[in-house]
């Protein structure tokens, strides 16, 4: 469930009393999800509906309707679910991979400190948590730019 809120004045001022309706479309296909249902007083010129057939994967835009009683440009007010922020971060990250996103590069942290490393010539290969999968390979250079196996790395670059 998602609660939809929305705010509406009359001239600037909050206004209470209203009897307005909320309408949800699914953005993927247009369809309505909901065809003008009341929306319930909060106080203070806000009303809120309970979306109870929210789906976390589905983008809504969502139009709420003041009434009547207000002027053409202070009647309707518009909004959309924010989920890909709120499922996100309520989502498990590592199951989801979407190449060049903040999860990928969580991923290769969380690898680095806890999987698996070896050197192997002159490279530092990284492993996943599994120690089986390799994630990173760098190569290793000393203090004047030579390419060094296991003596004083200090630098390296990723292959």
């Amino acid at each position: 469930m998602i609660i939809f809120r929305v705010y509406f004045t009359d001239a600037g001022i909050p206004t209470t009393g209203l009897s307005p309706t909320i309408r949800v479309r699914k953005v993927s296909d247009t369809s309505l999800a909901v065809t003008d249902d009341p929306m319930l007083e909060i106080g203070d010129g806000w009303y809120k509906y309970d979306f109870t057939q929210y789906t976390g994967s589905v983008g809504y835009a969502v139009r709420a309707d003041g009434g009547a009683a207000l002027t053409s440009y202070e009647r309707y007010t518009t909004l959309g679910n924010e989920n890909f922020v709120t499922d996100r971060f309520a989502a498990d990250l590592f199951a989801l991979n979407i190449s060049g996103s903040m999860n990928n590069a969580m991923q290769l942290i969380r690898n680095t400190e806890n999987g698996g490393w070896k050197i192997l010539n002159n490279q530092l290969i990284i492993f996943r948590e599994d120690n089986l999968v390799e994630v990173a390979r760098f190569n290793l250079f000393d203090a004047s730019g030579s390419p060094t196996s296991k003596t004083n790395p200090s630098e390296r670059t990723r292959v």
